[in-house]
Formats: C-alpha cells, sequence, structure tokens
C-alpha cells in the first residue's frame, strides 16, 4: 500500500497570511450557508460575507452581532474564496485611528438580517424601520470607511460584498493566501475561546437589553450601557449579577492559561530559541500589546471618572477591575519582553521600557491620588491617535 498517496488525498486548506495584511485591509470571503448562497445567488458574485481587519484581528458583523475573530482561525477549500481589498488612497495614521475607533465602538451592536435583506430588496417591508445602528457585514465595512470621507460604495448604509468588491476606491491584493499547514489547521480547528468570549457577551446584553426596553431605552452596544446607568442606577446591582453571572468579566484569565509562555520569561525563551528570529518575535509581541493598552487604559481611566463622577456603582466597579487586570497581564507580557531583550537583545530594552513605564503608572495603586484622570485620559487619547 501506497501510504503517502493516501495521505495526498487529504483535504487542502487555505489560510491568510496576517503578516502581509495592513490596518483597514478589507476582507471578502464565500461561505455555504443558506444566508450566504442567497446573497451569493442575489448579487451574482462568489462572495458573500465582508470584515475589514485591524490590529491582528477582524472584525466582522454576522449573526452574533458584530465581534472580532483571529485570522488564523479562517480556512478556505480554495484560494479563490478569499479576497484581499486595500484602499487606493494610502491612509495615514489619524484615518487609521479614525476607523480603528469606529469598529471599535461597534463591538457587540446586533446583527439585522432584514436590514441586510433590504440591500437587495428595498421595498421589501417598507413599514418596518430597524434602524442604522444596527449592522450586517458590508454595512459595517462600508460605514467604517463612510467614517473617514471615503464612499466605497454608493450607499454605504444599504450595499453587498459585491458592491465592495467592484468599488473604484479599493485594489485587490495579489499573493496574499497560501495552504495552510498541518499545525495551523489543527489551530484553526481547536476550541475558540472567542466563542466563548461572545457567549458570555451575548448572555447578558440580551439582559439588560429587556431592562433598558422597560424605560424606553435602548442599549446597542456596550458603550450604551453606561450613560443608562447613570440615568437610572436603580439597576445596578440588577445589571451587575447579570454581567458577573455571565462570566464575561473574568474571561481576561483565558490568556494566562492558554498562553503561559507569555508570562514567563524561562517559557518564552524555550519556545523560540535557538532557530527562530527572537527581534522579529519580540517586535510582534510588543506590537499586539501596543494595540491594547491605548484601549485597556483609556477605557480604565473613564471606569475611574464614572466613579468619581457617579459613586460607587457596582457594575462600574467590575469594569475598572476589570480593565485594571488586563492592563496588570499586559504589564506582565511587557516585562517577560524586556526580560528576553535584556538577555538576547538590549537595544531593544529602551523601546520596551517606554510602555512599561506606561503601565507601571496605569496599575499604580495611588494613581487617583497622584494623577488628574482627565488629563491622563486625555494625555492618551491624543498620544495613540497621532495628534
Amino acid at each position: 500500500m501506497n501510504i503517502k498517496k493516501i495521505f495526498s488525498f487529504r483535504k487542502k486548506y487555505y489560510i491568510l497570511n496576517y503578516n502581509e495584511l495592513k490596518n483597514g485591509d478589507i476582507i471578502l470571503t464565500c461561505n455555504k450557508t443558506a444566508a450566504g448562497k442567497i446573497v451569493m445567488q442575489a448579487t451574482k458574485s462568489k462572495f458573500s460575507h465582508a470584515a475589514i481587519y485591524f490590529d491582528q484581528s477582524i472584525i466582522e458583523s454576522t449573526g452574533n452581532g458584530v465581534f472580532s475573530c483571529n485570522p488564523q482561525r479562517i480556512l478556505m477549500k480554495s484560494p479563490q474564496k478569499f479576497c484581499v481589498l486595500r484602499s487606493k488612497q494610502e491612509l495615514d495614521e489619524t484615518e487609521i485611528n479614525k476607523i480603528r475607533l469606529f469598529v471599535r465602538e461597534k463591538i457587540g451592536t446586533p446583527y439585522s438580517c432584514l436590514e441586510a435583506v433590504k440591500t437587495q430588496l428595498p421595498n421589501l417591508f417598507p413599514k418596518i424601520q430597524t434602524g442604522r445602528r444596527l449592522q450586517f457585514c458590508s454595512r459595517f465595512v462600508a460605514q467604517a470607511y463612510a467614517a473617514i470621507g471615503i464612499k466605497i460604495v454608493k450607499n454605504p448604509d444599504y450595499c453587498s460584498p459585491a458592491d465592495i468588491l467592484h468599488s473604484d476606491k479599493l485594489t485587490i491584493i495579489e499573493n496574499i493566501v497560501y495552504p495552510a499547514s498541518e499545525d495551523e489547521i489543527k489551530f484553526a480547528k481547536s476550541k475558540n475561546p472567542v466563542t466563548e468570549h461572545l457567549k458570555h457577551f451575548n448572555y447578558w446584553i440580551v439582559k439588560v437589553r429587556k431592562i433598558a426596553q422597560k424605560e424606553g431605552k435602548k442599549i446597542i452596544t456596550e458603550n450604551d450601557l453606561f450613560p443608562f446607568l447613570t440615568e437610572f442606577p436603580e439597576y445596578d446591582s440588577k445589571i451587575f449579577s447579570c454581567i458577573k453571572k455571565s462570566g464575561y468579566a473574568e474571561d481576561y484569565k483565558i490568556e494566562c492559561k492558554n498562553n503561559p509562555y507569555r508570562f514567563d520569561t524561562e517559557l518564552f525563551l524555550k519556545k523560540y530559541l535557538p532557530a527562530q528570529d527572537l527581534q522579529e518575535i519580540l517586535l510582534l509581541e510588543l506590537k499586539k500589546e501596543n494595540e491594547v493598552i491605548p484601549r485597556y487604559g483609556i477605557n480604565y481611566l473613564q471606569t475611574l471618572l464614572m466613579i468619581s463622577g457617579y459613586g460607587n456603582l457596582k457594575t462600574f466597579c467590575l469594569y475598572s477591575n476589570m480593565y485594571l487586570e488586563l492592563l496588570k497581564i499586559s504589564k506582565r507580557k511587557i516585562e517577560v519582553l524586556y526580560e528576553v531583550a535584556m538577555e538576547t537583545n538590549p537595544e531593544l530594552q529602551e523601546i520596551i521600557m517606554d510602555q512599561l513605564e506606561l503601565l507601571t503608572v496605569l496599575t499604580d495603586d495611588n494613581l487617583q491620588n497622584e494623577y488628574d484622570l482627565n488629563e491622563l485620559s486625555d494625555f492618551m487619547y491624543n498620544y495613540y491617535s497621532g495628534c
């Protein structure tokens, strides 16, 4: 029996070369779900889904709402089922940050099947208004670009993946897909912690939306929760219990369990030495942290300001603690990078030290006594938005 020939029959999968992706890139994909087939048939296109790449994540609007996923977990059986598009106009840092702010603010926004259907059948259900704050995949991507004044389609509120594909504002990026290795396939098909996080989020947000409806209010995204609580603090205990019970506020512990090498210098060196380019790995790991530290830091400072202004509502304190723990996790990872650089690449230490000093300030127990939180929050926002 020719064993090698048998292995040659194994199904091939293809994966994106995420190292070649740039912030703001648009990814079109094809899936054979019932909804996907309808989209492709209605638009006469081979693509049924659109998403946008940012900070090592693909952010998309699916049936579960707007959430991020790891590009390393997206497999296709043919390279033709991927298409990566990039703006013909080179985006500057300010534009990139405006798109980043838009997509991050939309995290958790519900998906609207009806709004998606209206893209192709605008006269269907004319009396039913669901609102343009709800999302579907191509609207989400087109609105992100509209936020910086670039209309990649005629109508960003109602468009399809096919409309995006044929945009004269975008160019196709070639040779960005390759055959996935066995290890990459194994990882892509392994248990996904983001799925658990999404499950926990949906558990509490559905309940909180019902609470808000009783007062004639709408909670679309997580950001809507805080102004609601400032207006209706009497719901604090109930909302706190929903979030606490879901496990959402403790999902930060997953990374410590899944990636212990990022928190231990010896394990880090053992994983990457001696064969790999350690400088490139250190820079990549530092880049990952640089992309989440501003979000965690600004959100942490904002929750402290809300506690200062509106009292110790349990929900505000829960969020404050969650962001503090996320900052502490980032600090430990940066410490590991610094220790590794000290042993292997001293010239990187100074670059890493800048982030370590900022995280030391943010996680200091005396932060509120030693710093003006408004000024520190403004400084971080302006510094990281390139102003």
